[in-house]
């Protein structure tokens, strides 16, 4: 059994389908690192799924935003073949842009539908055996698919079904919701000068140390895991942003966009944000409808919250990263310990809320609000103070050891109902077992223990021998270790 990557996909890749126009595709990791078709080179191979990716360009081009005056090809004896940089640069970033496709903004509800198709074709010597069990790793929204698809699971009729995760290791899931996908929805719909008085965007924004909006870029830089620009890359990019719209006589970068703030200020940073907003969609793909709107606001989550209940059958970790600004809001992880699955009504009530610090577009909080630490079942592994939001799931160097020692722990234990024990066990006495295996990298057997304590009697006929006997016999290798307890 080998690593795969999942991908989904519909007609058109358009964002809005259900899970009967979409499907969800297993794919290799070496399929996955194709370049897509609008970036394939004659000859070369291309993953037909893939969504361009702008930053590089971007990164390369970014300067002609502040070229906005004619530049001709020919000036002699009159200008001809005449373009506009900072044009040009925009047009050619549309065609690279990230577009909402169903892989990337989905609904939680049929990705997880497609999810289920998918295991239940490659099982069965497609892809696995059916007896194999699988350990999945998500990151961000992700979680919430991988999560509903648990539920699925344990809601069949087939144990091989309810069992078939046996780990999930969740980064940075969003289960209490993202604030930053809230503001994000509130930037992007047609708005006045009112969106300063909306609670979630004057508390994000206010009594901060540098601009509102300079923080909001930063951080919508920050979300792209493709990116691995250095802050100064950053902080230079927001500058060509703020140029650009200083040229069109916009502030992006006023100070204390609050309902203190002067109406002629906010109607500047509105006029700002509406001018450099179409670079940010064609760069990150924001805002991401339905899959924002509808999962990742912390309206959304509380409904996933409370229609995906708990799988016992697997088990499930959580790990988040903590680096980064104190950009979110979150209630108190001991706001949402209750025994309703971590939930409380009034979750997203303004009154309720509180900066935390924040892994840029989570709070740790939200990530941890299925954990034992907030009444639930998950384990809360670990967060990672120098990591944020991307860099958790690109930087395994630092979460992947860690990661292993959760998903290679044993987890599976047997179950047998009263009826399965008569018809597939037989009457016998009272037993106690307690047994331990360990193996190798390579799955090799390399040691074994077996306790067991009869309830036999002092009569002939113990089933002791017979229960040894096949403990350790169908092995190609000597076990050792092994000890007898005869009854008494």
């Amino acid at each position: 059994m080998g690593n795969y990557a999942v991908q989904f996909t519909a007609p058109n890749g358009n964002p809005f389908a259900t899970a009967a126009q979409g499907r969800a595709l297993l794919q290799t990791p070496e399929r996955m690192a194709l370049p897509s078709s609008e970036e394939v080179v004659p000859g070369q191979d291309f993953n037909p799924y893939n969504s361009p990716d702008p930053i590089d360009f971007f990164r390369n081009n970014y300067y002609k935003l502040t070229q906005w005056l004619p530049v001709c090809r020919v000036l002699l004896p009159l200008p001809e073949d005449c373009f506009i940089p900072a044009v040009e640069f925009l047009e050619e970033l549309s065609e690279r842009r990230v577009k909402s496709n169903y892989n990337r903004n989905g609904r939680a509800e049929y990705h997880t539908e497609d999810l289920k198709d998918l295991l239940r074709s490659e099982f069965g010597g497609v892809a696995f055996e059916d007896d194999h069990q699988l350990n999945i790793i998500t990151h961000s929204a992700g979680g919430i698919d991988v999560r509903a698809l648990l539920a699925l699971l344990n809601r069949s009729e087939s144990r091989v079904e309810q069992e078939r995760v046996a780990n999930v290791m969740f980064t940075a899931p969003p289960f209490g919701g993202s604030t930053i996908a809230e503001v994000a929805n509130i930037c992007y719909d047609d708005f006045d000068t009112d969106i300063f008085f909306d609670p979630w965007l004057a508390s994000v924004i206010s009594n901060k140390a540098e601009p509102p909006f300079e923080l909001f870029l930063r951080n919508l830089i920050r979300l792209s895991i493709s990116t691995n620009l250095t802050n100064e890359q950053i902080d230079e990019f927001i500058n060509i942003f703020a140029d650009a719209a200083e040229m069109v006589g916009y502030d992006l970068l006023a100070y204390g966009a609050d309902t203190g703030f002067a109406e002629t200020q906010r109607e500047s940073i509105i006029g700002a944000i509406e001018f450099v907003r179409p670079v940010i969609t064609d760069l990150f793909g924001f805002p991401g409808t339905p899959k924002v709107n509808v999962d990742l606001r912390p309206s959304g989550a509380i409904d996933n919250l409370r229609e995906w209940e708990r799988n016992p059958h697997s088990k499930q970790f959580v790990t988040w990263g903590e680096g980064g600004i104190g950009y979110n809001l979150s209630p108190d992880t001991d706001r949402i310990a209750d025994d309703n699955f971590g939930l409380i009504d009034d979750i997203t009530v303004y009154d309720l809320l509180k900066s935390q610090p924040g892994d840029l577009a989570l709070t740790n909080v939200s990530a941890k609000a299925l954990t034992t630490e907030a009444g639930g079942w998950m384990v809360p592994l670990q967060g990672y103070p120098s990591l944020t939001h991307g860099d958790l799931i690109i930087d395994t160097a630092t979460t992947g050891a860690k990661w292993v020692e959760a998903l290679m722990a044993p987890v599976t234990t047997l179950r047998m109902t009263r009826r399965e024990v008569f018809e597939g066990t037989g009457p016998t006495s009272g037993t106690y077992m307690r047994c331990k295996v360990g193996a190798d990298s390579s799955g090799q057997i390399t040691a074994t223990q077996l306790y067991m304590a009869y309830e036999a009697g002092a009569y002939p006929g113990s089933p002791v021998g017979g229960g040894a006997f096949p403990a350790f016999g169908a092995q190609d290798r000597e076990p050792f270790g092994r000890r007898l307890r005869w009854p008494l």
